[in-house]
């Protein structure tokens, strides 16, 4: 549940949002973040979604280095390889890969962190 209560992943959050409505309603061009902002956040918001899951229905602290490299790699390949071949409003860009790297690591590090308390 600490997903919810961290300020990074509402961050993540509201600057996906923000963009789309600017993008999609107000016909708002911001050049390259138009192409990478999306990949650097999609680990964010659905790595936490998964760490909500996780911790609420098995009390798991957080996900591992692994967990998250893995995930990561998985939405990256989805994103990048499997939806362009199926949906014709998704494009194949090799330099996402870097920008899902980066979201990952912002999840790993700022939502995923360790706690610092003992649990009781």
């Amino acid at each position: 549940m600490r997903v919810l209560r961290n300020p990074w992943w509402w961050l993540a959050v509201a600057v996906f949002i923000l963009h789309q409505v600017g993008e999609r309603a107000f016909d708002l061009s911001l050049g390259a973040a138009d192409s990478y902002l999306d990949p650097f956040l999609a680990p964010p918001i659905l790595l936490g979604l998964w760490l909500f899951e996780r911790q609420l229905i098995f009390r798991q602290p957080r996900l591992s280095a692994l967990e998250t490299a893995i995930a990561t790699l998985g939405l990256a390949v989805v994103f990048e390889e499997v939806f362009p071949v199926y949906e014709e409003g998704f494009r194949r860009d090799v330099v996402d890969y870097a920008f899902y790297g980066l979201g990952g690591l912002y999840f790993y590090f700022l939502i995923n962190r360790r706690t610092t308390t003992t649990p009781a």
